[in-house]
């Protein structure tokens, strides 16, 4: 009713003065729920950002590691 109008012509019928706490209120709610809406679909982001995380870093952990005094922690070698 609020959205049409309707709720309106009766207030100002019976009041003699203009309201719109209704559309308001619906206003409110629709906002409340795109709100939600946007909480959800960023945290599905999070979600499937960490899980990218994760498999990013078993990847890389699964990779065999080079051999050799260039690759060895600790060192520097300045090999061409």
């Amino acid at each position: 009713m609020a959205s049409d109008g309707t709720m309106t012509g009766v207030y100002l019928r019976w009041y003699r003065q203009t309201n719109n706490d209704a559309l308001t209120i619906d206003l409110m709610e629709e906002a409340k729920q795109r709100n939600m809406l946007t909480v959800v679909i960023g945290a599905l982001f999070l979600i499937l950002g960490v899980i990218y995380w994760q498999y990013r870093r078993s990847r890389a952990a699964a990779l065999p590691r080079p051999e050799g005094p260039r690759y060895r922690l600790g060192t520097i070698a300045y090999h061409r």
